[in-house]
């Protein structure tokens, strides 16, 4: 999951080093998001799909 979101920043022409901080920084406020939402226990990578889009749609400052 983390290295799509990685790529999807790479597609979008980010420099390398950026696509993989804002990656990692999407990634895991999704994962928060969804911890704070439904728990930690159990949690899957799918799980977490839903929160990257609303993270992506919330965060307007990626540049």
């Amino acid at each position: 999951m983390l290295a799509g979101v990685i790529a999807s920043f790479l597609a979008q022409g980010y420099p390398i080093f950026k696509a993989a901080v804002l990656g990692t920084l999407v990634h895991s406020c999704a994962a928060d998001r969804n911890a704070q939402m439904k728990g930690e226990v159990g949690m899957m990578a799918s799980d977490v799909l839903n929160d990257i889009r609303y993270v992506c749609s919330a965060k307007k400052c990626w540049d």
